[in-house]
């Protein structure tokens, strides 16, 4: 978790970083020490599913969740990572970036990369 000061310094519509206002930040993973170990799928569901509980309790406080782009949900669909990975309209700038310098998706090899806009 971190905040403090270092939070205000940018705007959230300022760079396609969306996190430079947060009061805090909190990080949830699971892994082995030896960062060798392979977990069942009923393991990772029951951590995902105890994850969102504390996301949808955090909005419906008024809280707005977010992510990292190296810590994002492979299950995520497209809208859900603009959400929560870009958010305040960096998504859709990012967008017309991609579509200027990559219009043909050449460089498109994750299926959460973003898009550029159909033409």
């Amino acid at each position: 978790i971190w905040g403090g000061k270092y939070a205000k310094g940018v705007k959230a519509d300022a760079s396609a970083w969306k996190h430079d206002d947060n009061l805090h930040l909190v990080r949830w993973d699971m892994r082995s020490s030896a960062f060798n170990v392979s977990f069942a799928d009923s393991s990772m569901t029951t951590m995902r599913e105890g994850f969102y509980k504390f996301v949808d309790a955090y909005r419906a406080s008024g809280g707005v969740p977010g992510g990292f782009t190296t810590y994002r949900d492979e299950k995520w669909t497209v809208p859900e990572m603009a959400e929560f990975l870009y958010g305040g309209g960096n998504f859709e700038k990012l967008q017309k970036i991609k579509t200027a310098y990559d219009p043909n998706e050449m460089f498109n090899t994750d299926p959460q990369a973003i898009p550029a806009l159909a033409a």
